[in-house]
């Protein structure tokens, strides 16, 4: 994959979609991707490749998703 940020792509949105099979290995930047989200119920530990990931405030207190659903 090409895609290097993924700021906000889920921003304030109910997540159904599989991405478990998404390539991110590229992606440096997941700041904020669950920003308000909620629905959200996968589990990416473990299946994402997260090495070349330097800011991953993924999950804050303004979401109704768990750490356990990280990928790191």
């Amino acid at each position: 994959s090409s895609v290097i940020s993924m700021i906000e792509v889920f921003y304030d949105a109910k997540v159904y979609a599989d991405v478990t099979k998404w390539n991110v290995e590229s992606v440096e930047n997941m700041n904020r991707m669950f920003y308000l989200s909620s629905s959200f119920n996968k589990r990416l530990r473990g299946v994402w490749d997260t090495r070349s990931v330097n800011d991953s405030a993924l999950f804050n207190d303004k979401s109704d998703l768990s750490e356990s659903n990280s990928p790191f």
